[in-house]
């Protein structure tokens, strides 16, 4: 594969990259950072690894919120809805829905008005919120994981509606799931707008098919939902603990933020002309999936109700079933096809989402381990591979163990995130600005990492053991207000702002001593390293560390002149 290869011109008798001099007569160019051709084309690209332009930013808000709403086309929804109502009863279960979702639309909306703002994603949002370069790697492979984890649990509903239709057997389904996103996903965010397009009145009609079949043939169905009481004998009132656990199931769903804000982020410009569809567009599309989202899950636990008779809890839990018995008074025969075309529909609507977003976590989380970018398509074979893998091992059956898991990180990043936003960027506790460029940024600090999480993880484990086993029920509660209490309680610690360079741009803080560069020590020193030809770079901390040691200047943001080379 050739590469695309960005270079710097050393001045004459500095060593080549080869260790080398140059010649003589004239400059020599040297390799500074490696680019795949596939890399280089943004119509697949999209912008993976930096803030999207606005002159990439070519769609209607309308197009844009239209997108990314048919992301949520998921029945994942269904399963965990009535997953949480058959374990925890009706009034806990809805209890707890109702309470993840009020949450959830709270977080999302600073997150999605900055994103659209911005041109960002989820990860140079989260480098701006106090995470730091090296931080926000982190979180992009929490948000993979999170990528993979429902692209298994959609691809086997997936599976299950081939299984159910067509007879073929389930390995062989998880399969053919995987496959059929490929070409879509690999073509980028193009190709995913005319998908969602194109499906979404099927999505539409077989969503609310089963509803008005009900509301004709069983009117009396919602009644005795209402005074349901689960089926491992929770009974029909309302448990603290059942409701604990049930909103922490819910609250996996919170980084669904992060595959929003991968639309958001090619959002037009905000004007005057565009400002009420802007407002509104981002709103829906934003924090406003969830409003749909506890919609379904209200409504695949309703469907898995009035199914449980027929087809027994097991079938119930997944939603070709529900779906079939709900149909057959209308359509007979041909309930079964039906309901697996919607299914299917669905599924792809959210797995292409799913695939995308993953490919764009993966370029971000190896592109700073490895110090390459093959290309955002390679990482969509990555992210698959994992998700199959995790279709073979059956991960449907743990639905809630896995969930309940996966959301002890995600409401810990996200409320951290929304905190930054919402309390320490207008108190000036950090940039009024999302910086996201690595020169202005920490790599990590690790004494208020150290600091902060012996802090809460002990608040973690002495709740636990003074609640024993009603502990689980309000932990992940407890981790949302404390995560999101922190990071203006560090702020104030730290008596300033979190990250380098508070002030706006154009104006950042550096030294007036004679012949000092106002540019952060991180940009010039690694440059001069480059020149000189070593592949070897200093992180961000050394690069500062060197500086001052070179300097003696007390100033952050400034080296001598000379000094980097």
């Amino acid at each position: 594969m050739t590469d695309a290869v960005d270079t710097v011109t050393p001045e004459a008798g500095e060593p080549t990259r080869a260790g080398g001099p140059t010649r003589a007569g004239g400059p020599a160019t040297v390799p500074r950072r490696g680019y795949a051709r596939l890399a280089a084309d943004e119509s697949r690209e999209d912008y993976s690894l930096r803030y999207a332009p606005h002159s990439y930013r070519r769609w209607s808000p309308t197009m844009v919120a239209s997108t990314a709403l048919g992301g949520i086309a998921y029945l994942a929804d269904f399963a965990i809805g009535a997953s949480i109502v058959f374990t925890y009863g009706f009034t806990s279960g809805i209890a707890s829905i109702l309470t993840a979702a009020t949450i959830i639309f709270l977080t999302g909306i600073p997150i999605a008005r900055a994103c659209a703002t911005y041109g960002l994603d989820m990860d140079l949002i989260t480098r701006g919120a106090g995470f730091g370069y090296f931080g926000s790697t982190l979180t992009s492979l929490i948000y993979a994981s999170f990528t993979f984890i429902f692209f298994a649990l959609e691809g086997s509903i997936m599976a299950q509606a081939m299984h159910q239709a067509l007879h073929i057997p389930l390995p062989v389904g998880y399969l053919l799931t995987t496959l059929i996103v490929i070409p879509i996903v690999f073509r980028g965010m193009g190709a995913l707008a005319k998908v969602q397009a194109w499906t979404q009145p099927i999505w539409l009609i077989g969503l609310a098919l089963p509803f008005v079949v009900l509301a004709f043939e069983a009117p009396d169905s919602w009644g005795a939902f209402a005074s349901f009481g689960g089926t491992e004998g929770a009974g029909s009132g309302f448990d603290w603990i059942g409701y604990g656990l049930g909103t922490g199931v819910a609250l996996s769903l919170i980084a669904q933020i992060g595959e929003q804000a991968d639309y958001l982020r090619f959002m037009p410009a905000k004007t005057d002309e565009n400002r009420r569809r802007w407002n509104l567009a981002v709103l829906a599309a934003g924090p406003g999936w969830v409003v749909i989202g506890a919609a379904k899950q209200i409504g695949g636990a309703f469907l898995a109700f009035v199914a449980l008779d027929a087809v027994g809890k097991t079938h119930a839990l997944e939603p070709i079933a529900p779906q079939i018995e709900a149909l057959k008074p209308w359509l007979g025969s041909v309930a079964l096809p039906a309901a697996a075309l919607f299914v299917v529909v669905s599924q792809i609507k959210i797995n292409v989402t799913n695939a995308y977003s993953g490919s764009l976590s993966w370029s971000n989380f190896f592109s700073r381990v490895t110090h390459r970018h093959p290309g955002r398509v390679w990482y969509i074979f990555l992210n698959l591979a994992i998700a199959l893998a995790l279709m073979e091992m059956d991960m449907f059956a743990a639905l809630n163990k896995l969930l309940g898991f996966y959301s002890n990180v995600g409401i810990a990043w996200i409320a951290a995130v929304a905190a930054d936003l919402v309390i320490n960027k207008p108190l000036g506790l950090s940039p009024k600005y999302i910086e996201f460029k690595r020169a202005y940024l920490h790599p990590v600090n690790p004494r208020r990492i150290r600091r902060d999480g012996d802090r809460l993880g002990g608040l973690d484990r002495r709740l636990l053991r003074g609640l024993r086993g009603g502990g689980r029920g309000v932990l992940d509660l407890h981790r949302l207000w404390s995560r999101a209490g922190a990071l203006p309680a560090a702020g104030l610690a730290h008596r300033g702002p979190l990250l380098p360079g508070a002030e706006e741009p154009g104006e950042r803080a550096g030294c007036r001593r004679p012949g000092h560069h106002r540019h952060p020590p991180v940009r010039l020193v690694r440059d001069g390293v480059r020149a000189a030809g070593h592949r070897r770079l200093p992180g961000a901390g050394g690069g500062r560390l060197l500086a001052v040691l070179l300097t003696g200047c007390r100033v952050r943001g400034c080296v001598p002149q000379g000094a980097h080379g």
